[in-house]
């Protein structure tokens, strides 16, 4: 009954993430969407392993599931924007293939770690923490979406964040913010 309820919330959690994902994007941008997120499911993912009793740990699985998909969610347009037209497919597919064939990888890490001791379970959710170090490195490394900046009428900042990422000067015609 609990297992159900845990992942009943989970669930939950994920879609109330989505929703979220898409407005805070549209909202404060992909970049600090992303980087929320990813905040949100990587200190809730060490909280998942370090509660002591099922409330917390049912609430922690509810705020995982809340930074997943709005990560998912925000991840996906911020591709389909920093991309070039040329390469974007692919690289959506490549990100996409890979997140897909980290599964059984993830499931045999399980398989190999659980059995370990009877709280082995908690390094799995700890490890999703990890996600600390991504983080870390987005808050330097990621850049803010041109379309979005310039869909907030911030043009200047789109062009510098566009002629850095192409390493050439770009020209882009004043737009309106509708």
């Amino acid at each position: 009954q609990q297992v159900g309820q845990v992942n009943s919330l989970f669930f939950i959690g994920m879609f109330l993430g989505g929703l979220l994902g898409g407005y805070l994007s549209d909202r404060i941008g992909r970049r600090k969407s992303m980087l929320f997120s990813l905040l949100v499911f990587s200190v809730f993912s060490i909280a998942n392993g370090l509660v002591g009793s099922f409330l917390p740990f049912l609430l922690s699985r509810f705020c995982t599931g809340i930074g997943v998909a709005s990560l998912v969610i925000v991840a996906v347009p911020y591709l389909a924007e920093m991309l070039p037209k040329e390469s974007r497919g692919k690289w959506q597919a490549f990100s996409i293939g890979l997140g897909c064939v980290a599964i059984p990888f993830l499931g045999i890490g399980c398989k190999l770690v659980l059995p370990l001791h009877p709280e082995a379970w908690r390094l799995i959710y700890i490890s999703g923490g990890l996600g600390l170090v991504v983080f870390a490195f987005g808050i330097f490394w990621l850049k803010e979406s041109p379309r979005w900046l310039v869909s907030k009428g911030r043009v200047p900042e789109a062009r510098e964040v566009l002629e850095e990422v192409a390493g050439r000067r770009v020209e882009l015609k004043e737009t309106e913010h509708r």
